[in-house]
């Protein structure tokens, strides 16, 4: 009987490869924020600027006991938040775009529409070495990166609790590999970034690389396969979100800062399907 409801899904377009792959772009509104001790008319500098960011899932293993297991593995181009300073002056919270890529594992839990999973995440980032302008000032002030001795390329590693919300029962979701798009997506978690590393300028701040993460998009606007027997496996969707990132613990806190973006999320193997 399970291999007719197979066979039947097949027939219908509706199963694909074993894993999900998208591709997603769009715009980010990037700022740095306050901290406790400071003020909020600190001075900080924010971008506005293009992202694209590549995201692959493997199929989800059963390890018993209600959980699963899977891999993931990301590469993008974005806006991240630096230190910046210019000659003479104090360490700023900034935004620049840089390179990242990571490699993930999830344990997940699922009821019907619903997966809450604990997510691990080893990676590096690279910002980009174009220069930095203080646009607010006239004229435009150079800014350099603050020196704490980190070389270009940086680890970063992270830990937290990621819940997904799903459109489609979750067991259909793995079955067709389209964990990558659920309707709603929440994280929080802790982070150690080595580009915060407390040395140099940023030796002032206690334990500066150890930060605290909290994010959500939304994607409720979705364009479906409509060939697929009705069960309309997603190909498109278009949503936004949001991202704040703060400093642990400690009376002299590294600033924060907070991303909104808009953006778009490409389904690449359901694409080519569906073009055919």
């Amino acid at each position: 009987m399970k291999s007719a409801a197979l066979d039947a899904l097949a027939a219908d377009r509706v199963l694909g490869p074993r894993y999900g792959v998208v591709i997603e772009g769009g715009v980010a509104n990037a700022d740095g924020g306050g901290d406790l001790g400071q003020s909020v008319n600190a001075p900080r500098l924010g971008i506005t600027s293009p992202f694209v960011r590549l995201e692959l899932e493997t199929a989800h293993v059963d390890i018993g006991a209600g959980w699963d297991a899977g891999l993931g593995f990301q590469v993008g181009w974005q806006p991240m938040l630096t230190m910046a300073k210019a000659a003479r002056s104090s360490v700023i919270p900034a935004y620049r775009d840089g390179f990242t890529t990571s490699q993930s594992f999830r344990f997940a839990r699922a009821s019907s529409t619903t997966e809450t999973a604990i997510v691990g995440r080893v990676g590096a980032s690279r910002l980009s070495l174009a220069p930095l302008l203080d646009r607010g000032s006239s004229p435009n002030q150079p800014l350099a990166i603050a020196d704490n001795g980190i070389a270009e390329w940086a680890l970063v590693f992270d830990a937290g609790v990621d819940f997904r919300w799903y459109v489609r029962d979750v067991w259909l979701e793995h079955l067709t590999a389209q964990t990558l798009e659920p309707l709603v997506d929440v994280h929080v978690g802790l982070r150690h970034d080595q580009r915060f590393h407390r040395a140099g300028e940023l030796s002032e701040f206690d334990d500066p690389t150890g930060r605290l993460v909290f994010g959500f998009t939304v994607n409720p606007i979705r364009i479906t396969d409509r060939r697929a027997g009705g069960i309309g496996n997603t190909w498109l969707t278009f949503g936004g979100g949001f991202e704040f990132e703060g400093a642990l613990r400690g009376p002299t806190r590294l600033p924060s800062g907070f991303r909104i973006v808009l953006a778009g999320r490409l389904d690449l193997p359901r694409t080519w399907t569906t073009a055919k």
